[in-house]
């Protein structure tokens, strides 16, 4: 069936508006055997479709959906003639279609957008419809990334060196994949088998060692597992392909120097040989405004 004027005209226009935001538009997109009235692809990859609908005709209507249905496009929206808004029986089937290709995780509009407006109102393109475009495209593109996810690769216990007795440090190294930034990493350790005494000692660097209790562990962040560069406390944020170690309890060694002696001491587990013990590794992490969080137990008995 031959375009109207108006639905040329409205072509020409979108056409134009979409090659000025995104600098890639084109009109009658050929997709999967059909010629579509308007496509365009952002800098980032996203794909966008706009379909105009003038034509009052249920069949006209329906075939045009199935365009819509089968296109690839990411993004998707639809312009309808004044008949077409009016037509209870087509608004229904075009909801039916919304709500398909929103399971399918399609980002599409869920009103058809009145024409007219975009007709006779230069404005309302530039503000409304744009705003309408671009938030759809904002959702696609960070929908596409992929989300965050925390992993403890290597959990151990280790025996400290330069002090006698049975005093350990829990290690884990924590790595990070997807494309989301995790921020605001917590660590936490816990001990299954409480009926275990587990002891939390300060040695000195005579030897001197003093059992402390603390109503939280105390941890710290380390990028090699030496805890060289001393962070402590929250650790700001992962990325892909970043990986950080948490040491358990606090191994930061504090020294201060007297004559020609330099004294040091550090917070270690003192656990009994022969005893089992049931270590939980648990770290939390905030991407976006979903909270990340893994976790790892190990046996270990000195």
């Amino acid at each position: 069936m031959p375009e109207s004027e108006s639905h040329l005209l409205i072509k020409e226009k979108i056409v134009a508006k979409l090659h000025e935001w995104f600098g890639a538009s084109i009109d009658e997109y050929y997709s999967a055997g059909h010629a579509l009235d308007t496509y365009a692809v952002t800098n980032s990859g996203t794909t966008i479709y706009i379909e105009i609908v003038w034509n009052h005709s249920m069949t006209q209507f329906l075939k045009d959906m199935n365009m819509l249905q089968q296109s690839d496009a990411e993004v998707k929206v639809v312009i309808g003639s004044p008949k077409i808004i009016g037509d209870m029986n087509i608004i229904r089937e075009f909801s039916k279609i919304v709500i398909s290709q929103r399971k399918k995780g399609i980002k599409t509009y869920g009103d058809i957008i009145n024409g007219i407006r975009i007709l006779e109102d230069d404005l309302y393109l530039e503000n409304d419809f744009k705003n309408i475009l671009f938030s759809l495209v904002n959702v696609a593109e960070n929908t596409k990334k992929s989300d965050a996810c925390l992993q403890i690769k290597d959990m151990k216990v280790i025996k400290t060196n330069g002090t006698k007795g049975n005093y350990y440090n829990v290690i884990g190294k924590i790595s990070c994949s997807g494309q989301r930034i995790v921020k605001r990493l917590d660590a936490s350790l816990e001990f299954g088998n409480k009926e275990i005494p587990v002891k939390l000692v300060l040695v000195e660097n005579n030897g001197k060692v003093e059992e402390i209790n603390l109503k939280k562990l105390d941890y710290s962040w380390s990028p090699d597992g030496t805890d060289k560069r001393n962070i402590r406390g929250e650790y700001k944020e992962m990325r892909q392909g970043d990986s950080i170690f948490v040491i358990f309890p606090n191994a930061v060694g504090f020294g201060f120097a007297i004559g020609n002696k330099f004294s040091w001491w550090k917070h270690f587990f003192e656990l009994e040989t022969g005893s089992k013990y049931e270590i939980k590794l648990i770290i939390r992490g905030l991407s976006g405004s979903k909270t990340i969080t893994t976790e790892k137990t190990i046996e270990f008995q000195p």
